[in-house]
């Protein structure tokens, strides 16, 4: 590699939820590999109040700033302090670039097109020091109201214009979104996720259970579906078959329940108080090993999302389905319909209907060992897929 340094700025790194721990430390591991032999200084730069336990294990200093609000002040509340938190941001990118090696890559993963507005003012800094910058944009423009789009469509077309960048992004969709508001060109690389949790013995080794393990992992937010849970677990609760739920949600990274997913919570806690031997709760976030034990022992992932974004946007939890043979249950008409489509290891359903979620549900739980084998057939091409070392050489050359 010929720069002296890679580094990660990950505004949001702070706990084990989410896309920013399980991206940075697949980077990590896929760059500690391939530079084995030499001595590659990688700096990660995380949010100042990231978990102890996550600062050892990727030696990640603490840096920026964690501007709090919640998503029901009001919209002066809220946009006041986006701006305040883009501000902190800028200054503490600009005070990033003045402690890294000249001559580094800088790699940002996980960012909203907000923040993306730092590098262009940051150019002067970077080409002084002869950095080189690689941007992976995430987020669809769905997600914002139409006053903020009028925005976002202003934004890019600068970055598009004025940032010397390579430009990424995760789904051929947003590449398509990208790329006719930027005006230039994005190469897709996909989401990564860890993708060696279950091997392919061990998936083997499941196909004839008859102890269903029904699993939602991830956050309690509206737009994956959390409130459409309650009933469809209450429709299996008194079934002679043996099913279990096991609902492991985190809390938004607000720390805000939307009042539906709040809803949604006490009554999932009530149905595993009243049947304990058919649902279990985790209302907090794991740290990873918990976290791979709750993946490796579900026999079926419940990926309910609703969230229009999701038309275009990526899931890190479905790659973990299709890399570890888990079969899954998702939104029709979406990224993940089309990716689950390449193994067949599970079922759609109608968006936000609980009737087709339930109705996928009972042909997974009814056939489920030619949906396993479905999904088992096709681990190792996902794995090479969604694997880091396959992609590092988009983001650092061969």
């Amino acid at each position: 590699m010929k720069h002296k340094a890679f580094i990660m700025p990950c505004y949001n790194l702070h706990d084990y939820a989410g896309h920013e721990f399980m991206y940075t430390k697949e980077i990590l591991a896929a760059l500690e590999k391939k530079y084995k032999e030499v001595t590659l200084d990688i700096r990660i730069f995380a949010r100042e109040d990231v978990n102890e336990a996550i600062k050892n294990e990727l030696n990640c200093l603490p840096h920026f700033s964690y501007v709090k609000y919640r998503q029901d002040d009001s919209i002066f509340t809220r946009i006041s302090a986006l701006i305040n938190r883009e501000y902190l941001w800028f200054k503490e990118n600009k005070r990033l670039l003045n402690t890294i090696p000249d001559k580094s890559m800088i790699f940002v993963h996980s960012f909203s097109i907000y923040s993306s507005w730092q590098w262009l003012m940051l150019q002067k800094y970077i080409k002084k020091n002869g950095h080189e910058l690689k941007l992976v944009f995430r987020y669809s423009e769905r997600l914002l109201p139409s006053y903020l789009k009028r925005i976002h469509r202003l934004i890019c077309k600068h970055i598009g214009k004025y940032v010397e960048a390579d430009m990424f992004t995760d789904s051929l969709e947003l590449k398509i979104e990208y790329e006719k508001y930027c005006k230039r060109i994005f190469t897709v690389l996909p989401v990564m996720a860890e993708t060696e949790i279950v091997d392919y013995d061990e998936a083997k080794s499941k196909i004839d259970n008859i102890n269903y393990n029904i699993a939602y992992l991830g956050a309690a937010r509206y737009d994956k579906g959390f409130h459409l849970l309650p009933d469809i677990i209450e429709h299996y609760c008194n079934d002679i078959r043996d099913l279990h739920f096991t609902i492991q949600c985190s809390i938004p990274g607000t720390n805000y329940l939307e009042k539906s997913c709040e809803i949604a919570l006490k009554k999932i806690q009530l149905l595993s108080a009243k049947f304990p031997t058919k649902v279990t709760l985790i209302s907090h976030s794991v740290n990873q090993q918990q976290y791979r034990e709750l993946l490796k022992n579900s026999s079926i992932l419940m990926l309910p999302y609703i969230g229009e974004s999701y038309k275009t946007q990526t899931s890190g939890i479905l790659v973990e389905a299709l890399t570890n043979g888990i079969p899954c249950v998702v939104p029709s008409g979406t990224w993940l319909s089309v990716e689950l489509s390449r193994t067949n290891g599970g079922m759609e359903f109608l968006v936000e209907n609980t009737n087709t979620l339930i109705l996928s549900l009972d042909e997974l739980i009814t056939n489920y060992p030619k949906y396993k084998q479905y999904a088992i057939n096709g681990m190792d091409n996902e794995k090479t897929r969604f694997g880091a070392e396959s992609q590092l050489k988009y983001i650092v050359g061969r």
